[in-house]
């Protein structure tokens, strides 16, 4: 009992020296919530601190929206700003300090300030200078120069030590739908690939100079998906970039930021609203696997990683080739006519379940191989083929395809007098069950 209450002594004898302590440096503690600072939001036009990383921001009214002063070309994110106007219409303190003498002011960290906000408004400039950090409440001092030190809480000196590059508008790629896409072209500098959908809607590729060939749509699909799937990480610095209204060029990118290796460069065209629109995405390799993205027509230029950009940078190392045996499509097809060994069909459309038996069967025969061969000598024309494939179109335009005896059990099919698909033979046989 009496080691209880000589702890309660202690607790009462300690608390009222640090009473007659504070009432011996002068100094009054309001523990009510003060009203700091009240603008009008609308009057506010400029807005300038020292962020985080040490870097001054200068912020300025333009028009109906905010910029950064000094590059008015780089577009912000006007939440920030309509946050920080929020706070400046109405900061309370939760705590006020009375203080006497300058050396309180050093106490707080406001001798030296870590942070001067200033306000510029129609009719009045404003300085908020921050301190210290409360250890206890994780609040700030804050003084706006007077003899009262507020206690503010750190939202509003986080908010105010915004970097701007944080603050920029992140641009993200377009989302058109696949069935809107007209063209996609990769390049990398040394190599390219083109993708485009024929009259039939059967997408080709073709990569560098060689023949256009049939592409996978599901290969193109997951390219595609890749590419409007990238998402810029943090701006580039652009204090090595330009700061006019025009786009960075490639060039610009590698001589403003010093990067090494091959530019890709990334043109999507699609259809919006029945208007053929074009963009374009640019990338560079920086050092330690940093990649520099910039989209045609703006000024920013974001950094992105390798494992963001893994999908499309895999884009040349990819197989793209479509192994189905080519065929009409459904749109243009009128009728069939095959020989498949000696077993003869004559479909038309209007044979309705019949034709769509067949017609199915055949668009779904793929390669095990594609490539370019050669038909064996003593198997020309249409004698040597063990099947052969015509369609015909509404408009009367036929395409045929060929299926010659080539290795064991293969069959080498030839649409159109090209030879590329190497067909197992059981798969050409099943189509007369």
């Amino acid at each position: 009992m009496n080691r209880r209450m000589l702890f309660h002594a202690a607790a009462v004898l300690l608390l009222l020296a640090v009473y007659l302590f504070l009432r011996a440096g002068g100094m009054q503690t309001s523990q009510k919530v003060a009203e700091v600072l009240t603008l009008r939001a609308e009057e506010i036009d400029q807005i300038s601190y020292t962020d985080k990383d040490g870097s001054a921001v200068h912020l300025a009214r333009q028009d109906d929206a905010w910029v950064c002063a000094d590059a008015q070309s780089m577009p912000l994110q006007q939440n920030f700003i309509t946050n920080m106007l929020s706070r400046l219409s109405s900061l309370t303190a939760g705590s006020t300090i009375k203080v006497s003498r300058e050396a309180d002011a050093e106490t707080y960290g406001l001798k030296d300030p870590s942070n001067v906000i200033r306000v510029h408004t129609v009719g009045a400039d404003w300085e908020i200078q921050v301190g210290m950090r409360n250890m206890t409440t994780g609040d700030y001092y804050v003084s706006l120069g007077g003899e009262e030190i507020y206690l503010i809480d750190q939202t509003f000196v986080n908010l105010f030590a915004t970097p701007v590059l944080t603050m920029l508008e992140r641009e993200t790629p377009p989302s058109p739908a696949f069935t809107d896409l007209r063209s996609l072209i990769v390049t990398d500098g040394d190599h390219k690939l083109a993708f485009s959908p024929d009259e039939d809607g059967k997408w080709m590729y073709q990569s560098g100079d060689a023949q256009l060939r049939p592409a996978s749509a599901s290969a193109v699909l997951t390219l595609f998906s890749n590419l409007i799937g990238v998402r810029f990480s943090e701006p580039a610095s652009w204090e090595d970039l330009k700061k006019d209204e025009s786009s960075p060029t490639a060039q610009d990118m590698q001589t403003g930021t010093g990067l090494a290796g091959q530019v890709w460069q990334v043109d999507l065209v699609y259809d919006r609203d029945g208007e053929e629109t074009r963009w374009i995405l640019r990338l560079a390799e920086g050092k330690d696997g940093t990649w520099y993205v910039c989209s045609d027509g703006s000024a920013a230029v974001y950094q992105s990683d390798e494992s963001t950009l893994s999908g499309l940078l895999a884009a040349f190392t990819d197989d793209y080739a479509d192994y189905t045996v080519p065929y009409m499509g459904n749109q243009r097809v009128e009728k069939i006519d095959a020989t498949i060994f000696d077993t003869e069909y004559h479909l038309a459309k209007s044979d309705g379940q019949a034709f769509n038996k067949l017609y199915y069967q055949l668009i779904s025969l793929t390669a095990d191989e594609i490539g370019t061969y050669e038909i064996p000598d003593s198997k020309t024309a249409e004698d040597g083929a063990a099947a052969e494939i015509v369609y015909t179109a509404t408009d009367g335009e036929t395409s045929t395809v060929l299926f010659y005896e080539y290795g064991q059990g293969e069959l080498l099919a030839v649409a159109d007098g090209e030879a590329s698909w190497l067909v197992n033979k059981k798969k050409v046989l099943i189509l007369n069950e």
